[in-house]
């Protein structure tokens, strides 16, 4: 791999802790037991990440790149001296985190939250008076937002805004043809829509922000981790008509859904999650103890200007973490742009050649942008580049491999007992026990959760494509060294991702 390319994406390997910072720390588990955060694994894997496994061909003499192990629990750094609270100033991104890169060491296993707190007998009483009104008001919400939606102003404009946030929504509805793809298109735009002036129309009900995020990384697992949480009778996802997976769990409310200039409103944000309706008929109807919504965008881990954002919004909140083996990762992130009909200038299924354009040429551009993002003012606009550069360039691609230099900004943020790691390989061996340890983490009661098998989310269609064996000899280069950051950082040496075994030492 290019020497180049792994110094423009990572920064400088070594570097010296900064001066007043303070020790990340991390633990891996006592042998004997699982670690925090995995229950004991099944026999088997499902078929979908057998599938996913044989996509990526192993060079000769290659490890194998399956993520093994354990869900590492994590050892975060502790605050920079006293707590700040939501509106004091954070300190300044690094653009390079690594050059002062904080050694890792031991720390407790994180326990589990205290339970939630649900509503009191005065609130259930006060909001059960109340529901009719509330229905009315809501029902009335939604007639209007029906009828504006079919007028051109706020559907042109909401729509976008949907399509530069994310750009790979209109080659979904383009690739059906004309008569279904019209038809997608109509079901897209017109549910974005609704769904907006739904939100904005009763804000004075919505006044909820997230009580954790799933950060993940693309093709992590966040979708099925969210997909499973939402049967829980006491958790929410984001508010609105579910049409397609894009849309159901992610508010992409930090990627500018809203407007460029809107990605840190505290009230808009708020605008995403459920109504004091949703609550009620959560606590009063199903009888959950208690309530609390999260937001499972992926790709909020993937962009450095999102930490302060958040910090800012929900200081209290906790984190959940999926952590992939990139390799396959990034191969599989490349398959599911093509499923949707993303017409890529790249790929990974070619071999190297002598100065590839592929690993030398936008891994520039892209770190430039990355550097912008990382000293982006909380509440200043998002680069108008953004979104393109994210979703359709490799180097972005690349860069949401990087997983330890992409949390920094999070961990300097954050309190250790705040976050959670998954490896996705544990999720994929015992979903049902992953799923559980995450109800506890967050402070809700597992025993509620009837685990059900889902149909795979967004899963991708591999057929006769596969990784060249040279590239992947080449991304196990790249993400030798980040890796082995990320298994610093945890405190673990067993996470099995290519270029972390024995032979790679």
């Amino acid at each position: 791999m290019p020497a180049s390319l792994h110094s423009r994406l990572v920064g400088p390997d070594d570097g010296t802790p900064g001066a007043g910072s303070n020790a990340s720390a991390s633990a891996g588990s006592s042998s004997g037991g699982a670690p925090f955060g995995v229950a004991p694994a099944h026999d088997a894997a499902p078929e979908a990440a057998a599938s996913e496994a044989a996509a990526v061909v192993e060079p000769e003499g290659a490890m194998s790149s399956s993520a093994a192990g354990a869900v590492a629990e994590g050892a975060m750094p502790a605050n920079d001296g006293p707590g700040r609270g939501p509106d004091e100033k954070a300190p300044s991104p690094n653009p390079s985190p690594w050059s002062h890169r904080r050694q890792p060491q031991p720390q407790q296993r994180p326990v589990a939250a205290a339970p939630a707190r649900g509503l009191s007998p005065a609130q259930r009483l006060a909001l059960t008076l109340a529901m009719p009104l509330m229905m009315m008001y809501c029902m009335a919400a939604f007639a209007v937002a029906w009828m504006s939606t079919f007028t051109v102003v706020p559907s042109y404009i909401l729509a976008q805004r949907l399509y530069w946030t994310c750009p790979f929504i209109p080659h979904i509805w383009r690739r059906l043809g004309p008569l279904a793809g019209f038809a997608a298109r109509i079901g897209f735009e017109s549910s974005h829509c609704i769904n907006i002036l739904t939100r904005l129309l009763t804000l004075p009900l919505r006044p909820h922000l997230p009580s954790f995020y799933i950060l993940g990384f693309p093709k992590c697992g966040t979708t099925s981790l969210a997909e499973h949480l939402r049967t829980h009778p006491g958790l929410s996802a984001t508010a609105g008509l579910p049409y397609h997976e894009a849309l159901a769990k992610e508010s992409h409310f930090f990627q500018g859904v809203y407007g460029r200039s809107c990605a840190s409103s505290r009230l808009l944000y708020r605008s995403c999650f459920p109504t004091v309706v949703t609550r009620w008929w959560h606590e009063v109807v199903r009888g959950a103890p208690a309530w609390m919504c999260f937001d499972a965008c992926p790709v909020n881990a993937c962009t450095p200007h999102v930490a302060e954002r958040i910090r800012r919004l929900t200081p209290d909140a906790k984190i959940v973490v999926m952590l992939r083996d990139p390799v396959p990762g990034v191969f599989s992130a490349e398959i599911m742009m093509r499923d949707m009909g993303v017409p890529l200038e790249w790929t990974l299924t070619e071999p190297v050649t002598p100065n590839d354009p592929r690993f030398t040429q936008i891994p520039a551009d892209v770190a430039s942008l990355w550097r912008e993002l990382a000293v982006l003012p909380h509440d200043a606009p998002l680069p108008y580049k953004l979104p393109y550069t994210l979703y359709n360039t490799l180097g972005a691609t690349l860069q949401c491999g990087m997983y330890a230099e992409l949390l920094q900004p999070f961990l300097e943020r954050f309190p250790r007992e705040s976050f959670m790691f998954i490896n996705f390989g544990d999720f994929v061996k015992d979903t049902e026990g992953v799923v559980r340890q995450v109800l506890d983490f967050v402070g809700l009661d597992s025993q509620s959760y009837r685990h059900v098998p889902l149909l795979p989310a967004m899963k991708n269609n591999y057929g006769s494509r596969r990784m060249h064996p040279s590239v992947k000899a080449a991304l196990t280069e790249l993400f030798r060294e980040p890796n082995r950051r990320v298994a610093a950082l945890l405190g673990r040496n067993d996470l099995g991702w290519a270029g972390m075994g024995p032979e790679s030492a």
